[in-house]
């Protein structure tokens, strides 16, 4: 069996704030630090997540996070046929981590 060191946090972060920003081409200086933040803060919510370990929610994954943030950065797209009004970054995680637990787990809760 092979054994697969934990990369520190600060390595998480810096990754996901880079997919984050890859997927913007913003050229205004506070939307690039939410950008960056936005990605900081997603690795930091799938630190604590996985720390639960609940058995009902996988564990996540940069995978993970990637989809979360490809699904924002879609949403917001300014095409009129994609536009979704009231969802934001949250509201995102949230629809993702349901989507993923069995309705009758959802009724144990």
């Amino acid at each position: 069996m092979y054994y697969y060191p934990e990369p520190p946090m600060e390595d998480i972060e810096k990754i996901c704030g880079s997919i984050n920003f890859e997927l913007y081409n913003s050229k205004d200086e506070l939307k690039k630090v939410q950008i960056l933040n936005n990605g900081k803060k997603i690795a930091q919510y799938m630190e604590e997540l996985n720390k639960l370990k609940l058995t009902y929610i996988p564990n996540w994954s940069i995978r993970d996070i990637t989809k979360v943030i490809k699904r924002v950065q879609f949403q917001s797209l300014e095409k009129k046929a994609y536009k979704y009004n009231n969802i934001d970054f949250i509201d995102n995680i949230v629809f993702y981590i349901l989507s993923g637990i069995y309705k009758k787990v959802l009724k144990d809760i």
